[in-house]
């Protein structure tokens, strides 16, 4: 079987963040959608003066890998 990420969390997020170079990237885990959520909250919270941006959202990430970032940004706008 051939991996797409490092881990066996059932979720997997890349979010985008500006740097003195350019650009970096960290990701956000969970195995609910709950855990997941609070993840994503955290690390972009962690880079908030860097304009941090939700790139992907993904479920089952190393098998179906189904795309949800839409659902996630509808689910994190809802938080504001």
């Amino acid at each position: 079987m051939n991996k797409n990420v490092h881990h066996d969390f059932r979720y997997h997020a890349e979010i985008r963040y500006e740097t003195e170079k350019g650009f970096a990237f960290t990701s956000a885990v969970g195995d609910s959608l709950d855990d997941f959520i609070k993840d994503i909250k955290n690390r972009m919270d962690y880079v908030k003066d860097r304009q941090p941006e939700l790139v992907e959202a993904l479920l089952y990430p190393n098998d179906e890998s189904i795309n949800i970032t839409y659902k996630v940004i509808t689910i994190l706008n809802k938080g504001e």
